[in-house]
C-alpha cells in the first residue's frame, strides 16, 4: 500500500505506539505510588536496610580482588557503584561514604518498573501486530510500503514485534526518536525517489 493512504496507516501506527508507550508511564507511575505506600505501611525499609548490608558485603569482596584487578577496571567499578548506591557524604559527615538502603531500593524498583514496562510492551506489541523494525527495514531498503497489512508480514516478524514492545516498554522518549528517525528517513527516501522520476 502507497501513497497518501500508506502514509496514513503509517501515522495511524505510530500514534498507536506513541499511546502504548504514554500508557505505560502512567502505569507505572501509579504502580510505583502505591508500591511506596505499601512500603511505608508495612516497614519494608528492614528489607532494604538488609539489603544494602549485602552491598556492604559484596563491595569488601571486590575490594580484597583488587589487587588482581587492573587500575582502570577498578576506577569504573567505584565509579559506577558511587553513582548508583552510595550515599554522597556531606556536611559533618566525613569523607565516607556509606551504602545507602534507600538508594538500594530506589534501583530494584527502577529496574523492576523497566522489566515490567517492557513486558508489558511487548505483549502489547504481539497483541497489536506492532514491527516498528519492519517499517524501517522498508525505508533502509528504499520499498516504502507502509499500512498495516505490510507490517506484520515483514522481516523477522517476531523480533521486529519484540524490538518494538521493548521500545515502547521503554517508554515515550526512545518511541518519539524511532519515530522521528523513520519519519526522516522516509521523507529522506521519498526525495530520492521523487528526484530519479523526475530525471
Amino acid at each position: 500500500m502507497n501513497g497518501a493512504n500508506g502514509a496514513l496507516q503509517a501515522t495511524a501506527i505510530f500514534a498507536l505506539v506513541l499511546a502504548f508507550s504514554l500508557l505505560i508511564e502512567r502505569l507505572l507511575e501509579v504502580l510505583k505510588s502505591f508500591y511506596d505506600w505499601l512500603d511505608s505501611h508495612f516497614d519494608w525499609y528492614h528489607l532494604w536496610t538488609r539489603r544494602a548490608y549485602g552491598v556492604k558485603t559484596f563491595v569488601e569482596r571486590r575490594r580484597r580482588l583488587f589487587q588482581f584487578i587492573p587500575p582502570l577496571a577498578q576506577a569504573a567499578f567505584l565509579a559506577r557503584l558511587s553513582e548508583v548506591l552510595l550515599q554522597k557524604p556531606g556536611g559533618g559527615c566525613g569523607p565516607i561514604p556509606v551504602v545507602s538502603g534507600d538508594l538500594v531500593r530506589q534501583v530494584h524498583v527502577r529496574v523492576a518498573a523497566k522489566l515490567l514496562g517492557m513486558t508489558i510492551g511487548i505483549a502489547l506489541a504481539h497483541w497489536q501486530q506492532l514491527d516498528l523494525l519492519s517499517m524501517y527495514h522498508e525505508v533502509a531498503s528504499g520499498t516504502i510500503k507502509w499500512g498495516l497489512d505490510q507490517v506484520p508480514g515483514g522481516w523477522l516478524p517476531g523480533l521486529g514485534k519484540t524490538v518494538t514492545g521493548i521500545a515502547i516498554g521503554l517508554g515515550s522518549g526512545p518511541v518519539h526518536k524511532i519515530i522521528t528517525t523513520l519519519e526522516r528517513k522516509r521523507d529522506e527516501m521519498t526525495g530520492v525517489s521523487a528526484a530519479v522520476k523526475s530525471s
